[in-house]
């Protein structure tokens, strides 16, 4: 990430002039990276994969809109590095229909508080107060079942989960 104003006074030329430089360079591939707040930096596209990386570390849950504000990038640029970032694996998570970043661990989290706080609760529910598909919760959630994470199980017939009921043991006194 350089500022073009900085680049331009440490090679002695017009702020302008280096702009149209690097455009003709994005244009030729010579350089692979994007303009940044409001045209004012230039950005490669690992510095943009590390910010929004870090970004993930450290809200688990966010806007695309608010990690674009942050990072001064337009939001497709956010949502591009971040499907980038999964397809490497450096990154677990979902996209929302409210148009949020859901980390993994995140994810994980959400849906095991809310299972501990019913019995019984839909999928279409869970999916309704997470902002994700029905498919997802149910992915996630047999993942969970799976890892013995969350004890329960999803009753399909129903479309809902069942917390298994736990025995509690008592001694005599």
């Amino acid at each position: 990430r350089v500022p073009i104003d900085a680049l331009a006074s440490d090679l002695n030329l017009g702020s302008q002039y280096i702009k149209n430089l690097i455009i003709n360079m994005l244009k030729n591939e010579q350089i692979k990276g994007f303009f940044a707040d409001k045209g004012a930096e230039i950005l490669s596209i690992q510095k943009l994969e590390a910010e929004v990386e870090a970004y993930c570390k450290v809200k688990e849950k966010f806007l695309l809109n608010d990690a674009a504000d942050s990072l001064k990038v337009a939001i497709e640029l956010v949502r591009r590095s971040l499907h980038g970032l999964i397809q490497k694996s450096k990154i677990r998570g979902i996209f929302t229909q409210k148009r949020e970043f859901l980390t993994e661990e995140y994810l994980s989290s959400t849906i095991k508080t809310l299972t501990k706080a019913y019995r019984v609760i839909s999928l279409g529910d869970l999916s309704r107060r997470i902002g994700i598909t029905e498919l997802q919760v149910e992915e996630t959630l047999a993942s969970l079942i799976g890892r013995g994470a969350i004890a329960g199980y999803i009753d399909m017939a129903r479309k809902e989960f069942v917390a298994e009921k736990t025995t509690q043991v008592t001694t005599p006194p």
